[in-house]
């Protein structure tokens, strides 16, 4: 059994090529960004600055508890900030 496609018509045929093209290109844009990162992680850092003449300081090792902590300590200064009234009831 065939399906008869004129008998969507046009503006049918536009709609669904339209909504693919859109659907692709938010594939392509994820996929470049995607990939884009992978190559930021996996190619090699630099550990010398031509510019500055100077050996660049090394990345600290990732750890879920450094990462907890600065989380915790940047949101303790933002509520410290705003919480300055006393309307505020926090002690911190």
């Amino acid at each position: 059994m065939k399906i008869d496609k004129s008998a969507y018509g046009e503006d049918y045929n536009k709609e669904l090529n339209d909504k693919i093209v859109k659907i692709a290109s938010v594939a392509v844009c994820l996929v470049i960004i995607f990939v884009i990162g992978i190559l930021a992680w996996a190619l090699p850092q630099p550990t010398y600055s031509e510019y500055e003449k100077r050996d660049l300081n090394q990345m600290p090792e990732f750890s879920l508890e450094s990462l907890l902590n600065h989380i915790k300590q940047h949101w303790k200064s933002i509520l410290h900030h705003r919480c300055q009234a006393p309307v505020c009831g926090m002690n911190l």
